[in-house]
């Protein structure tokens, strides 16, 4: 979880509380530089987006998305660049 809130806070200026946080996916995938490890964590909590300010290097944007508008963006290939997503149902669903 530090890492979690230490790149949100570092991409985004935005600091998240750990007690709004769990842990919804660990992956390990095969990749070109050997392998590849992500942590898919979400945090139920209230940002006012106007507040966000982007690290130019490491970030290209943020918006409220709709699970139609992020399958939408999933499907034409520009959500991510990473492109796996298999756990869009637990970021969605109730707690």
């Amino acid at each position: 979880m530090t890492t979690a809130l230490k790149e949100t806070n570092e991409e985004l200026g935005v600091i998240l509380n750990p007690q709004n946080g769990r842990m919804i996916k660990h992956r390990m995938r095969k990749c070109s530089c050997n392998h590849c490890l992500a942590d898919v964590w979400l945090f139920r909590q209230n940002v006012d987006i106007s507040t966000v300010m982007l690290a130019p290097d490491e970030t290209c944007g943020v918006m409220w998305a709709s699970r139609d508008e992020i399958d939408r963006m999933i499907d034409a290939g520009t959500f991510s660049t990473w492109g796996q997503f298999v756990c869009m149902d637990e970021l969605f669903s109730e707690e």
